[in-house]
């Protein structure tokens, strides 16, 4: 194959203008990975034949390899005015499923089966499209008849398994699970949703099972670890889940992960294994996300007791080892501290309890109003020279950032 390009390449050297051997490297270089060079020789090719749709739809495959989605629309729908051929409306199907254009996506689709009415994939992707529109009973007719027409189509089962499962039709959504299994199985999503299932249904050992074969297929299925953690918990399991927890943040550090490890040391009382892991939770890159979970199940004051012991020690502990001491030099320095200290935890109190009840991207919006009160406050305490044009603005533009986040439009709610 490489020598069929070179040799064609090798052909347009001497002579650039013979179209057909420009119309063949295209296509070998589109089937080859060579996107941008066959974006190159296809555009060359539209200056002389405009009217060609082989070639926008050809340039197409070329900007939807490229993930330049757009432009990929652009050709297709370029190609089927020329010619609508149902290729052409299948890619471009595809690139409006991309785009998230659920109603031009249906459109081409459906055109796609007045010339082929028994294209499975077709059916399955009226079913996604419909399904991202939430027109579930539409979603489950097409995967009905995309599994008809194909029974190895995984994807259309496991669809079917999660509407029914949605829906609250157990013994169908089972079924459905199982045929994703008996064709894949591998497919660790089913066993998770079987393992729901059955957690919900009060049948825990199989639950676990489930479970565990989920962790087989996919050992960083975060969903599965929570869950396993719970049924375990159930079950007084605590040696096995402790184990399966700490295998997996060997490899990978995870607030989720660590949180679940606190509650088995919680629930076997181990409290100094439970304010570690708490402590490593919410210091996680995760941690702002994690620690609105736990403020719903944890008391706000708590969490906000370890995160100021554990920091302040950790603190002290590097300065000292930095060379720094801890000195206070009279009772009114000593006072201050204190007072420093109580302002701090008072302020860490009310913003962890704020996330109880609040949006975390909200709440988060309101840190950034501490550089503008700060920047206030040292000028009029402090005396400090803050309030130039220049610093004047920029505290108005933070503010009215927060203003602008905070506040409410139409109909978007929070939950």
């Amino acid at each position: 194959m490489g020598n069929d390009i070179e040799s064609l390449q090798n052909i347009l050297k001497n002579d650039p203008s013979n179209f057909q051997a420009r119309r063949e490297l295209s296509i070998l270089l589109v089937n080859n990975g060579f996107n941008e060079e066959a974006e190159g020789n296809l555009k060359y090719l539209l200056k002389y034949f405009p009217q060609d749709a082989e070639i926008y739809y050809n340039l197409g495959i070329v900007y939807e390899k490229l993930k330049k989605f757009t432009e990929a629309k652009e050709c297709y729908q370029k190609a089927v005015e020329i010619s609508p051929q149902e290729d052409f409306y299948y890619n471009l199907g595809d690139v409006l499923v991309d785009l998230k254009e659920w109603d031009e996506a249906i459109s081409a689709f459906r055109k796609v089966l007045e010339t082929d009415p028994e294209d499975g994939n077709c059916y399955f992707n009226l079913g996604v499209c419909y399904f991202n529109k939430d027109e579930k009973n539409l979603a489950l007719d097409n995967f009905q008849k995309a599994a008809a027409i194909n029974p190895k189509d995984v994807f259309a089962y496991f669809y079917l398994g999660f509407i029914y499962q949605n829906d609250g039709l157990t013994n169908f959504a089972i079924d459905s699970y199982k045929k994703v299994l008996e064709i894949s199985p591998d497919y660790s999503w089913a066993y998770f949703n079987l393992g729901s299932i059955a957690y919900k249904s009060g049948n825990i050992e199989e639950a676990k099972e489930y479970l565990l074969k989920t962790l087989e297929y996919n050992s960083s299925d975060i969903e599965a670890y929570k869950l396993l953690t719970k049924i375990c918990l159930k079950t007084g399991e605590t040696e096995e889940i402790l184990e399966i927890l700490n295998t997996r943040l060997d490899k990978e550090d995870n607030g989720d992960l660590y949180y679940c490890l606190a509650r088995v040391y919680k629930y076997i009382g181990d409290s100094e294994q439970y304010c570690k892991n708490l402590e490593q939770a919410l210091d996680n890159p995760y941690t702002l996300t994690f620690s609105k979970k736990i403020v719903k199940q944890e008391s706000p004051m708590a969490i906000t007791s370890y995160q100021i012991l554990f920091g302040s020690l950790l603190m002290i502990i590097i300065g000292i080892c930095m060379g720094g001491r801890v000195q206070v030099y009279s009772l009114k320095a000593a006072c201050l501290l204190l007072y420093l200290a109580a302002l701090s935890a008072a302020a860490f109190s009310i913003w962890t309890l704020l996330l109880k009840y609040n949006p975390v991207g909200k709440v988060t919006m309101f840190a950034f109003s501490i550089p503008v009160f700060g920047v206030i406050m040292s000028g009029i305490f402090l005396g400090e020279s803050v309030f130039s044009m220049k610093n004047i603005i920029a505290l108005v533009l933070v503010s009215v950032g927060i203003g602008v986040v905070n506040a409410k439009h139409g109909e978007q709610h929070y939950l």
